[in-house]
């Protein structure tokens, strides 16, 4: 009779473990993609926030070249030229520019603004000259300038006289004065405004006119405009 082999034990099915190995290589590759993914975002937002400040930082350095600002005081020029009156100061190299409603001569009292414009940049003087048939000898202006008053002391004031006449003149610069650049401003907005002439005894009052503060007005908007293209 022959022998019947013993059967041999039923080898385990392979069929799981692939099936786990699979979703373990899954779940190990979404894991990565995830990580990858939240790195990605963060190198982006480091970018544009890197970028930003770049930006704003380059901005805020530009200097211009002065062959740039030769070209951008020639077309300043042109259209300053056809709307206000100026005057060359070939020494200098720099225009005088005045509002074309503003007196030219010194036979009456004024308050008013010009600009002084060369390749380098722009800057205001701002003047109020006495005319008269007394000495004053100022040395104080108080303005009335839609109700509020300001009291002013110049650091000098011009005189001279010649026939029977005077007159007293401040001018300056106020770019640094934060009294004065005050002042400007409020003129520049004013309904209504005056200036007191106060000297060692007397006084004279001046109304500042509507043409007068339209012009101050005028010339300063000006100021502030050209200001920006020189990049001052």
């Amino acid at each position: 009779m022959q022998a019947t082999p013993e059967p041999q034990p039923k080898k385990p099915s392979q069929q799981p473990q692939i099936v786990f190995l699979v979703f373990a290589l899954l779940g190990i590759f979404l894991i990565f993609f995830i990580i990858q993914k939240q790195n990605n975002i963060s190198s982006g937002s480091d970018m544009v926030i890197d970028t930003t400040m770049s930006s704003i930082d380059t901005t805020a350095n530009i200097v211009l070249s002065d062959s740039v600002k030769e070209t951008i005081f020639k077309k300043i020029m042109v259209g300053i030229k056809k709307e206000f009156r100026t005057s060359y100061d070939d020494m200098e190299n720099n225009y005088w520019v005045y509002d074309k409603t503003s007196s030219k001569g010194i036979m009456s009292s004024q308050v008013s603004l010009y600009l002084g414009i060369s390749k380098i940049g722009v800057w205001r003087r701002f003047k109020v000259h006495y005319f008269g048939d007394d000495w004053l000898f100022i040395k104080a202006y108080k303005f009335q300038i839609d109700g509020e008053l300001i009291e002013y002391i110049p650091d000098d004031v011009n005189t001279d006289n010649d026939g029977g006449y005077v007159w007293e003149t401040f001018d300056q610069c106020p770019d640094d004065k934060s009294e004065l650049e005050n002042i400007i401003t409020k003129l520049s907005n004013a309904k209504n405004a005056k200036v007191r002439f106060i000297g060692d005894q007397y006084y004279k009052d001046k109304v500042i006119t509507t043409k007068e503060l339209k012009a101050i007005k005028h010339i300063n908007d000006l100021y502030l405009e050209t200001k920006l293209k020189y990049n001052q």
